[in-house]
């Protein structure tokens, strides 16, 4: 049995020279799915107002994960921020 806790996106990288391969897109892409590791990691031990948070930032982040597109500057943007936001708030650096 497999005792790690840590999530696992942090583990996944992109084929090199994939299509999006070193592109802004791949990058939010996986800082997306980074942040979204750590919230999920975060929320066994949360409570109250602050997994009430948790869960909404995880809404957000899926949402996220699966809106981006690349070419959209704007929306690439708003996915740095977001998860920008979400580890301000869980005291995390990066």
């Amino acid at each position: 049995m497999n005792d790690r806790t840590d999530p696992i996106l942090h583990q996944v990288t992109p084929v090199p020279g994939g299509l999006y391969a070193d592109s802004s897109y791949e990058t939010v892409l996986s800082k997306v799915r980074n942040t979204l590791g750590s919230v999920s990691a975060a929320l066994p031990d949360a409570d109250g107002e602050r997994k009430a948070a948790l869960e909404d930032f995880r809404r957000r982040l899926a949402r996220t994960q699966t809106g981006i597109r690349p070419g959209d500057d704007d929306g690439l943007q708003a996915a740095r921020d977001l998860c920008t936001t979400v580890r301000r708030y869980m005291g995390v650096a990066g």
